[in-house]
């Protein structure tokens, strides 16, 4: 499973919230791709994982 995160501005994320019609516009913006990173979520907690450890979080 592929998770896409997506770099947005804090106002488009408040409307997002009181809309959640609007999350395609976070995903394609004109018929063009917004700028976003994907990858399995699985190596994401696996970075997460080893980060908080080697700060300390564990």
């Amino acid at each position: 499973m592929r998770l896409n995160l997506a770099k947005i501005e804090a106002a488009l994320l408040e409307s997002v919230r009181a809309d959640p019609a609007l999350i395609g516009t976070i995903l394609v913006n004109d018929g063009q791709r917004t700028d976003m990173f994907a990858d399995d979520y699985r190596t994401l907690t696996a970075i997460a994982e080893g980060r908080a450890v080697v700060g300390g979080v564990s």
